[in-house]
C-alpha cells in the first residue's frame, strides 16, 4: 500500500502545531499548544478518520506530559494543571476534560514551568 503525500488532516479547530496524538479506545486525541481534539475512525478508506463534533478542549499542552492510562489521557495543561480526557472515574457517562491535580501539584510544575523559562 502507498500512501499519497498530499493527503493530510490538521487540526481543526485551532490548527497550531501538533504536540502528540494518541489512540483511546476507538478515537484518536490529537494534542497541540492551544487545544486537543478527538477524533473517531469512519471506516471510509479515502477518509479514515474525521473531527468528533463537540470534542474540542480549548486547553494546551505541555509537550511530553501526555500518556494513555486505561481509557483516559492524562495531560499536563498550558495553565499549569492535571487532566483527564476520558471517562471520569466512577462515572461512565461523565465522558470530558476533569481536572485530577491538587493546588499543591500545580504551584509545583508552574514553578518549574517559570524555572525553564529563566523567570526564577
Amino acid at each position: 500500500m502507498t500512501i499519497d503525500p498530499t493527503n493530510f488532516f490538521s487540526k481543526e479547530s485551532n490548527p497550531g502545531t501538533i504536540v502528540d496524538m494518541h489512540t483511546v479506545g476507538d478515537q484518536v486525541l490529537i494534542a497541540g499548544e492551544g487545544s486537543t481534539e478527538n477524533w473517531y475512525a469512519t471506516g471510509n478508506f479515502d477518509l479514515p478518520f474525521a473531527p468528533q463534533e463537540g470534542r474540542v478542549y480549548r486547553r494546551g499542552v505541555i509537550e511530553g506530559t501526555t500518556v494513555v492510562v486505561g481509557d483516559s489521557l492524562i495531560l499536563v495543561g498550558d495553565d499549569g494543571v492535571v487532566y483527564e480526557i476520558g471517562y471520569q472515574a466512577g462515572q461512565a457517562s461523565a465522558w470530558g476534560v476533569h481536572r485530577i491535580s491538587t493546588n499543591g501539584i500545580e504551584e509545583r510544575i508552574r514553578t518549574q514551568m517559570r524555572r525553564l523559562q529563566g523567570l526564577l
